[in-house]
């Protein structure tokens, strides 16, 4: 029997769509039908300011009332269609009766098929800052490598465009140059560590894989949901 998944969305309200988009097309094809989904969606306006203030416990707070919210509403599985958040995931987690499924256990996954060691992270400051994917990733013996402050500092600035709906070329190639950094510090593959930025990468090619966070975290949701 498939299990209905929660997913805790607004983070951006454009990265929900992508999810939800996402986990229906790879569940239909799975399984010939479609998902039963809850989504409960969370406000980034509040969200952004505790992340950047450094107030975890309150992250914390506000996600797990949003992941109670689910689990009243039926869901037996949930995710965080967002990769930043994840860093109060296990406080989110231990909220509720739920089953977590964690986007770093999926990217991990796919990095481990790859036999990468040695990955280029793009994410947000938030992301980078509070080490998510370093200690995560570093402890199963995978070196992180992160864009210089300038460079972060623009990549921020382009999801941030993303989040209020703008896409450009320009954004495009600026992604590609700080792509383009990581692999010149010997980056073997890049993870695009923002459920935004895929949105600019499709338009870029590269010479070394590129994980899409997003896409690995769907494959293990659908696996998660239809496995008895």
């Amino acid at each position: 029997m498939a299990k209905r998944l929660g997913i805790i969305g607004g983070l951006s309200p454009y990265s929900t769509i992508i999810y939800y988009k996402a986990i229906n097309e790879a569940y239909k094809q799975k399984t010939g039908s479609y998902p039963e989904l809850v989504i409960d969606s969370v406000s980034i306006s509040k969200v952004c300011p505790l992340v950047k203030e450094g107030r975890l416990n309150d992250l914390a707070g506000y996600l797990a009332e949003s992941a109670r919210r689910l689990e009243q509403a039926g869901a037996e599985l949930f995710i965080i269609a967002a990769n930043t958040p994840h860093i109060v995931a296990e406080k989110v987690a231990s909220a509720t009766g739920m089953e977590f499924i964690h986007i770093l256990d999926a990217v991990y996954k796919d990095i481990e098929r790859l036999g990468i060691k040695r990955i280029g992270l793009l994410a947000t400051s938030g992301t980078v800052r509070h080490r998510l994917y370093q200690d995560y990733l570093e402890e199963k013996g995978v070196k992180v490598i992160v864009p210089s402050g300038q460079a972060q500092k623009k990549l921020d600035e382009i999801i941030d465009r993303i989040v209020d709906g703008y896409m450009s070329e320009s954004m495009s190639l600026i992604a590609s140059s700080i792509a383009s950094g990581l692999i010149s510090k010997g980056a073997q593959a890049l993870v695009l560590g923002c459920t935004e930025l895929p949105l600019v990468f499709q338009r870029i090619k590269t010479r070394i894989p590129v994980i899409d966070s997003v896409r690995s975290h769907v494959g293990y949701i659908v696996e998660k949901m239809v496995m008895d």
